[in-house]
């Protein structure tokens, strides 16, 4: 599984408060977009997509607590998140727990994570491959109801897993190309084991080509 934490699903926090169109004026609910964006981070917080792996073509507002069975949430900002239309449109009207605004999102089986109340790392974890697994429910009720893994995101999750290994290597590269080019300066290495280091991180160098062409290639499918 993937072990970098920071690649998928961060912790979310809300801000202490919402302006929405300013101080003593009436804010609907899109008046907020901008602060949740900021606040989700600028993923959608079901399938994690940001809004440039999104190609910069916008997110919507989801009423967490949909509108048709919590009519008093409309332009409640803390009912919104950010989420990508398509999870948007699939979560629809879907609220499978109590009706009643005091309930859990969730039951522990169904039901819905709220992203700024818990972690959802607890709940779901990204393999090497892109795929999301379940870790705990209601994973399993939201990944089939979202379609979580449908191809599209799944490409995505594995494309950002690649780019993080990339840069990862580069880094580890770079560092080494340096303390190589400082010891020989310092006359601390031999010839031939500088010859040796420098063959190495070169093959290095060209499996960062490699998994950059990778990524090339899937984007130009």
């Amino acid at each position: 599984m993937v072990s970098n934490s920071s690649l998928f699903f961060p912790a979310l926090a809300r801000r202490p408060e919402y302006t929405g169109k300013g101080e003593g004026k009436k804010s609907r609910y899109k008046d907020y977009s901008s602060e949740i964006e900021e606040d989700c981070k600028k993923r959608c917080v079901y399938c994690d997509i940001s809004l440039g792996e999104h190609g910069f073509e916008g997110m919507v507002l989801d009423h967490f607590r949909p509108q048709k069975h919590f009519p008093e949430l409309v332009d409640d900002p803390q009912n919104l998140v950010l989420a990508c239309p398509k999870c948007n449109r699939l979560k629809w009207h879907h609220w499978p727990c109590e009706k009643n605004i005091e309930a859990p999102s969730h039951n522990g089986e169904i039901g819905f994570i709220n992203p700024f109340n818990e972690d959802r790392k607890f709940y779901f974890e990204v393999d090497s491959k892109g795929n999301l697994v379940d870790k705990k429910a209601p994973a399993s009720y939201m990944r089939k109801l979202l379609k979580l893994n449908r191809s599209a995101r799944i490409q995505i999750r594995r494309r950002r897993i690649i780019k993080n290994a990339i840069s990862l290597l580069s880094q580890e590269c770079t560092k080494n190309l340096e303390m190589l080019l400082y010891d020989l300066k310092e006359n601390t290495l031999t010839l031939d084991d500088a010859i040796r280091d420098l063959e190495f991180w070169i093959l290095k160098n060209k499996k960062i080509k490699e998994m950059s062409d990778k990524i090339s290639n899937h984007e130009s499918e």
